[in-house]
């Protein structure tokens, strides 16, 4: 069966006031549909993003960064970042 998103939005909109509230809600509910709307505004794929702030920051911002962004486990992100 398909899911409709729209009114799981709509559903999140009538419970929040808060936009940074329902921001939260939306990505811990759906991480995956978060990551490819940021990926097409942003024009970065989220391993780029990962790549970019190992290089310039170090291995564990970009794991935080990985984690945040897929919701993967901390061993799972690490070795993700680490196979960038």
């Amino acid at each position: 069966m398909a899911r409709n998103w729209y009114s799981e939005v709509i559903d999140i909109l009538d419970k929040e006031g808060n936009f940074f509230q329902i921001c939260r809600e939306i990505a811990k509910k759906h991480p995956k549909m978060v990551v490819e709307a940021a990926n097409k505004v942003s024009g970065k794929s989220w391993q780029q993003e990962c790549k970019d702030i190992r290089d310039s920051q170090g291995l564990i911002y970009a794991i935080k960064l990985c984690r945040s962004v897929t919701g993967m486990g901390l061993k799972e992100a690490k070795e993700a970042v680490e196979a960038l």
